[in-house]
């Protein structure tokens, strides 16, 4: 996805922290919910929606922490 992005874009990623791509609809949801573009710090730029409280998660961070969470229950 990194080699995709415009320049101008990553300059906004890199002035605002983020990039606003559009709406999208989630899987069992009625409305549709922003959905941004940012730079993860591990997996380089990336796109999700906001959770919780204005927060911008990078989603495979989220799955490799719900891995890590699912062995130690083992």
């Amino acid at each position: 996805m990194d080699n995709r992005l415009r320049l101008l874009d990553k300059i906004k990623i890199k002035l605002q922290g983020n990039l606003y791509l559009g709406e999208k609809i989630q899987e069992g949801w009625n409305e549709p919910v922003p959905l941004y573009m940012f730079k993860c710090p591990i997996h380089g730029y990336v796109q999700s929606t906001v959770h919780g409280h204005g927060r911008l998660e990078c989603p495979e961070c989220l799955q490799e922490m719900k891995k890590k969470e699912e062995v130690k229950v083992e």
